[in-house]
């Protein structure tokens, strides 16, 4: 079965912005400026798309992580 062109294949690792930010539940445009700045999470470019890997927004959720200890 061949998938339609321009649709992403089912259970992909790499998110786009619009889908990483909903993960992050942050807004696009938040990391559309966090990559400008040069933080946020690792980032591709595939075709000139930007992409994100699911393990690279899982390793940047753990390095922003706070702790309310004391």
């Amino acid at each position: 079965m061949s998938q339609i062109a321009g649709t992403e294949p089912p259970n992909s690792p790499f998110f786009t912005c619009h889908e990483a930010a909903i993960y992050l539940r942050v807004e696009p445009r938040t990391l559309e400026n966090w990559r400008s700045s040069g933080m946020g999470p690792t980032y591709r470019k595939h075709g000139g798309r930007v992409v994100y890997h699911i393990d690279e927004l899982i390793k940047y959720s753990k390095t922003v992580s706070v702790s309310n200890e004391k």
